[in-house]
């Protein structure tokens, strides 16, 4: 069993202010700690053995002085497992209160498809939950970032098989306030 462990320091004194550990049922842990009035939140993915869904997103809230009080574990609606390139980019603050999940979504194989969640980090509630793909590949994602008119520009990679060689291509992609896909972009040449 893997567990969120958080220690918090004080800038000033250099001292541990709490140091706790929290079940998070196996999986992984966003380096983003995110503080919004004096409350801790801490993100990542973990799976749930007893609804035997695999990789939900897990959400845990803690007072000042780090007791835990409130938990949630989110997962996909088809009971796809949640999964991420990149632990220390996968969840991106924005807007104080909300969260955006940059990763993807295993539905085979070595088959991923693109995905971001939207969600209120004080009430634990999912705003949306969006997937992309083109056919044929696994398309995934690394992070992002929210532009001025609270649209989103996410950077991530296209991986794809011809013949024997294996090709990624990197794109970003913008998508509206909602997650609505926009456009994307290439912003180079295949490599393998």
């Amino acid at each position: 069993m893997f567990v969120f462990i958080v220690c918090v320091f004080v800038t000033n004194a250099q001292t541990i202010k709490f140091n706790y550990q929290y079940p998070n049922n196996g999986g992984s842990l966003s380096t983003n700690l995110i503080n919004i009035s004096n409350k801790y939140y801490m993100l990542g993915i973990s799976g749930n053995t007893q609804t035997n869904q695999y990789q939900g997103l897990a959400y845990l809230r803690t007072d000042e002085n780090g007791i835990s009080e409130y938990s949630k574990e989110i997962f996909h609606p088809n009971g796809n497992g949640f999964t991420s390139n990149c632990n220390s980019n996968m969840f991106t603050n924005q807007f104080n209160k909300y969260v955006l999940f940059n990763g993807v979504i295993q539905i085979g194989t070595d088959h991923y498809r693109a995905t971001l969640v939207k969600f209120n980090l004080i009430t634990g509630d999912t705003l949306w939950l969006k997937t992309y793909s083109q056919p044929g590949d696994s398309t995934q994602l690394f992070t992002s970032t929210t532009l001025a008119d609270s649209s989103i520009i996410v950077l991530g990679y296209k991986y794809y098989i011809v013949g024997n060689n294996h090709y990624s291509k990197p794109f970003i992609m913008r998508v509206d306030k909602n997650g609505n896909y926009k456009w994307h972009k290439y912003i180079d040449t295949n490599f393998s």
